[in-house]
């Protein structure tokens, strides 16, 4: 799936991350059997969880907004906040 043809918009500086996590994710699952391994898992949901945190950086979401859309989100408000692409 191809990031232009997304219905919103990717900052430049975004978009090869979203990219390059998207494409792990793909890696890990082309494999049928991917799930029968908790390290990988373990490492998509690393992954879906860093995509999550660049949509949020791309939205200019502040920690009280992301608490409302995401209670049990995994970052402090520090951490969020000196989080960088």
């Amino acid at each position: 799936y191809e990031v232009e043809l997304l219905p919103f918009y990717i900052n430049k500086h975004y978009e090869p991350k979203v990219i390059s996590l998207v494409e792990n994710i793909l890696n890990i699952t082309k494999n049928e059997n991917f799930s029968s391994l908790q390290s990988n898992i373990e490492n998509i949901k690393n992954y879906e969880k860093q995509i999550d945190i660049l949509i949020y950086k791309l939205y200019n979401l502040d920690y009280e907004e992301i608490k409302i859309i995401q209670n049990d989100f995994s970052l402090s408000e520090v951490e969020y906040n000196n989080y960088t692409i």
